[in-house]
């Protein structure tokens, strides 16, 4: 549970904006090649207003062909 010392409602915007996006994401991979039609796009975005340190992680799943 977050305390007054790790929380402020300064952050609470950042919070809201997460929660309408999605943290996880499926993309198709044929052949080596990401696989997307011609207005698809992928986007990071930071929610909170100051830096701080992220990390992307990556599964790749395949059959190997």
């Amino acid at each position: 549970m977050a305390t007054g010392s790790d929380y402020s409602a300064g952050q609470a915007p950042g919070h809201f904006k997460g929660s309408l996006s999605s943290r996880q994401l499926s993309l198709p991979v044929k052949s080596g090649h990401l696989v997307m039609g011609t207005w698809q796009s992928v986007y990071l975005g930071e929610q909170r207003d100051h830096d701080g340190a992220r990390e992307v992680l990556a599964t790749l799943h395949g059959d190997g062909a």
